[in-house]
């Protein structure tokens, strides 16, 4: 039987949820794929209000943090949404990875 869950946290400015497989992301979702060795696209410009979803495509497990959320380990196929709702400059890194690096802009 195969096991699904997710989580949700709120940070002020970004909304997070964790899952694994299997759920669609909403329309105008931007995805940014976690490679081994790199975020791909390692930066994106999203709309105040925007989501953007990192999905794990390595094969290692990887996580990320910026300086509104870090997320729990992300196994290889498991993913992390965050809705971003002010505008600014947000830097992130793979906390287990730290020399990958990926900057998402909210406009």
């Amino acid at each position: 039987m195969k096991h699904s869950f997710a989580l949700l946290l709120v940070f002020g400015l970004v909304a997070c949820r964790i899952d694994k497989g299997g759920t669609e992301p909403a329309e105008g979702t931007l995805l940014v794929d976690i490679r081994d060795t790199e975020f791909t696209p390692d930066t994106v410009t999203v709309a105040v209000g925007g989501h953007v979803r990192w999905t794990n495509r390595g094969a290692q497990v990887h996580a990320i943090s910026s300086t509104v959320f870090t997320s729990n380990n992300l196994f290889p196929t498991w993913w992390v949404e965050a809705r971003f709702d002010e505008a600014g400059t947000y830097d992130y890194f793979c906390t287990l990875h730290e020399e990958k690096e990926g900057t998402v802009i909210v406009e």
